[in-house]
């Protein structure tokens, strides 16, 4: 019901349409230019230098980088531990470095995987959101859930693939990279439930991504 608030209201033509492109209407109404989206911001040096000492101390460096990033606010939109494992083994055993990402509540989650790959070095709670982008700038390939750090690989141009369930990719997705997402076959996909205990299907849009 916030719309009854507004002063201003913008029509948007159908509801497939990418947060990004729906915020973009915006524009004209701000006296803006209707041109592309232009994703480019700056990368602090000292996040730079931050990086560089992390990827020394944690022996990341000579080798292709993977940053894995396992965690999201969301409980639903978590892809389970193992998976992230496995994918952590198979990166490691194919001659890349593998590092774990995210904020400190989870901890856990890296810290887990770190134990299941041994070689995978646990970086959670070490990086600000500037050290988090001078990370994924130097990173091959990055592998995420629905989040935030999905988001900030496709601006920095970087390979990623995330793993989606509860929400929608043609909406929420990694920007102009549909092929970018891994999701289940199942019809409840793109239910929006926010609580695994709302879920009447046992997670099953992430239960069943291999």
């Amino acid at each position: 019901g916030a719309w009854a608030a507004y002063t201003h209201r913008i029509p948007v033509p159908r509801l497939d349409l990418h947060a990004v492109d729906r915020y973009l209407r915006l524009g004209p109404m701000l006296g803006l230019d209707g041109g592309p989206p232009d994703f480019r911001f700056p990368i602090p040096q000292e996040a730079e230098e931050r990086v560089d000492g992390l990827i020394a101390r944690h022996g990341l460096g000579g080798r292709p980088l993977a940053v894995l990033v396992p965690g999201t606010v969301w409980e639903t939109k978590r892809w389970h531990v193992e998976g992230f494992a496995e994918v952590a083994r198979h990166l490691t055993r194919t001659g890349r470095a593998v590092a774990l990402a995210g904020s400190p509540d989870e901890r856990d989650r890296c810290q887990t995987v770190a134990l299941r790959c041994p070689g995978a070095r646990d970086l959670s709670g070490r990086t600000t959101l500037s050290d988090l982008a001078a990370l994924v700038r130097r990173a091959e390939v990055c592998v995420t859930n629905d989040s935030g750090s999905m988001h900030l690989a496709a601006a920095l141009g970087r390979p990623v693939v995330s793993v989606f369930g509860p929400t929608d990719p043609v909406r929420v997705g990694p920007y102009g990279r549909p092929g970018a997402v891994v999701r289940a076959d199942v019809p409840c996909a793109g239910c929006y439930l926010r609580r695994l205990r709302a879920c009447p299907n046992g997670h099953v849009c992430m239960t069943e991504v291999t």
